[in-house]
């Protein structure tokens, strides 16, 4: 047990200590939900983008929020393994749309087929 909460806490710190500063804040535009084909190294994607819940980024400092849209990414097939993929469909539909993309926010698999990006478009 104790080895396994050295393990988790190196990890950690590894993680706080790799990653950039804390990012500046960012105006949230008004997202208004929206449906689009997004396609990466041929595969196609849906995207869609609408405001959400914050973000997480993980810096020198620690987890900081990331405000802005969530963007949520879908795919038949879509796998665990496929986070950067689903982050580079995410980055195309948020640009698509005018925003800025923040590639710090987090991604998680949300579902079967679901990748969700939470305060990663502003």
């Amino acid at each position: 047990m104790t080895v396994a909460r050295t393990m988790v806490a190196g990890s950690a710190a590894c993680l706080s200590a790799c990653v950039a500063a804390a990012p500046a804040a960012v105006a949230v535009r008004d997202l208004a939900v929206a449906d689009m084909p997004v396609t990466v190294d041929g595969r196609a994607f849906v995207a869609s983008i609408a405001p959400g819940a914050n973000g997480i980024a993980l810096t020198n400092v620690g987890a900081v929020a990331v405000p802005g849209g969530s963007v949520r990414v879908t795919a038949p097939g879509l796998m665990r393994d496929e986070g950067i993929m689903a982050k580079q469909a995410a980055e195309q539909a948020c640009t698509g749309q005018g925003g800025a993309f923040q590639p710090q926010a987090i991604g998680r698999y949300a579902a079967q087929d679901v990748w969700v990006f939470d305060g990663a478009c502003a």
